[in-house]
C-alpha cells in the first residue's frame, strides 16, 4: 500500500514541477477570467469529479444528516448490542485550477455530534491536495494525492488526532448525452475497523429533465474484502442547474463496514449549492 501510494505522490510532484515555472512566469498583471458556464470552466464537469481549468474555481458548501447504527457482540452473554447516533456534517469544498494541468483541492468539515456520540463536536476532518489531468484512449484520466487530517481519528479501539496520505487515479467519459467513469481510490486513512482503503469506485450520470441531472455511484474496499471483513457504499444524487454557473444538488447515500462480529450501517442525506467562477 505505502509503495503504491508513493508512485502516484511521484506522478503527482512530477506534474507539479512540470508546470511550476509556466505558473512563476505567466504575467502577474493578467487580467482575471470569469466563467461562463459550468462545461466552459470545468475540465471535467462531472459531479464526481469537478475539476476546475486553469484560472477557475469551484465551490461547494453543503450539509449531511447522519443516521448511524452500530452492532458488537456483547462479550457478557454473546447478545448483539445495538447503539444508534445522529450527526450533522457541515462541508466547504474548494478547487483552483492553476494551470490546465494542476488544479489545488482543500475541503473541511464541521461536525455537530450528540453527546453521547463517539467524537465530539468540531472540526472532524480537513483535506489539502493537488489533482492533474491528462487524455488517453478518449477519455480524460484524473489522478492526484492529498493530505488529511483528522483531529479526532475515529477506529474502534481509539480516538486520535490522525495525519494520513490519500492517492486518486480514475477517468471519465462522455458517451452521447451521459457521462460514467471509475476511480481507484487509496488512503492510509482509518476507518472504524480498518487502518488502510483502497476503494475502487464507479459513477453514471445523465441529464433526466430539462437542468435536472441525475447520478449513482458506488464502490468497495478492495484491500479489505472478504465475509468477516468488508466494507462497501453507494450513492444516488440530483444536481439541478440554477444557472449556468450555479447548481443545487442532493444526495442520498449509505455505507456498511463489517470486522467479524462488529458493523456499523451508515445512512445518510444531504442538501449542497456549488458553483464555479
Amino acid at each position: 500500500m505505502n509503495r503504491i501510494i508513493a508512485v502516484f505522490l511521484g506522478l503527482l510532484l512530477s506534474s507539479f514541477s512540470a508546470v511550476a515555472v509556466e505558473t512563476m512566469v505567466s504575467p502577474f498583471s493578467a487580467p482575471a477570467l470569469s466563467a461562463r458556464s459550468r462545461s466552459a470552466a470545468l475540465i471535467a464537469d462531472s459531479s464526481f469529479n469537478a475539476l476546475p481549468r486553469e484560472e477557475m474555481t469551484y465551490i461547494e458548501v453543503g450539509g449531511v444528516g447522519q443516521n448511524i447504527r452500530y452492532n458488537f457482540e456483547n462479550q457478557n452473554n454473546g447478545a448483539p448490542a445495538e447503539t444508534k447516533e445522529q450527526s450533522n456534517v457541515f462541508s466547504f469544498k474548494h478547487s483552483r485550477g492553476l494551470t490546465e494541468q494542476l488544479a489545488i483541492d482543500f475541503a473541511i468539515d464541521y461536525s455537530v455530534r450528540e453527546s453521547n456520540a463517539r467524537g465530539s463536536t468540531g472540526i472532524s476532518r480537513g483535506l489539502l491536495g493537488v489533482r492533474s489531468n491528462f487524455d488517453a484512449f478518449d477519455m480524460k484520466w484524473i489522478y492526484g494525492g492529498h493530505l488529511v487530517y483528522r483531529p479526532s481519528g475515529e477506529t474502534y479501539r481509539s480516538q486520535s488526532q490522525e495525519v494520513a496520505v490519500r492517492a486518486v487515479l480514475g477517468f471519465e467519459e462522455r458517451v452521447d448525452i451521459a457521462t460514467w467513469g471509475v476511480q481507484w481510490d487509496i488512503s492510509t486513512e482509518n476507518t472504524l475497523f480498518n487502518s488502510e482503503q483502497s476503494n475502487l469506485i464507479g459513477f453514471f450520470e445523465m441529464p433526466f429533465v430539462s437542468q435536472f441531472y441525475l447520478g449513482l455511484s458506488g464502490g468497495l474496499d478492495v484491500l479489505n474484502f472478504s465475509n468477516n471483513v468488508n466494507r462497501n457504499f453507494a450513492n444516488i444524487y440530483g444536481r439541478y442547474g440554477i444557472d449556468k454557473v450555479s447548481s443545487v444538488q442532493a444526495n442520498l447515500g449509505l455505507v456498511n463496514e463489517k470486522s467479524y462480529d462488529r458493523s456499523i450501517s451508515q445512512s445518510e442525506l444531504g442538501v449542497s449549492f456549488n458553483r464555479v467562477f
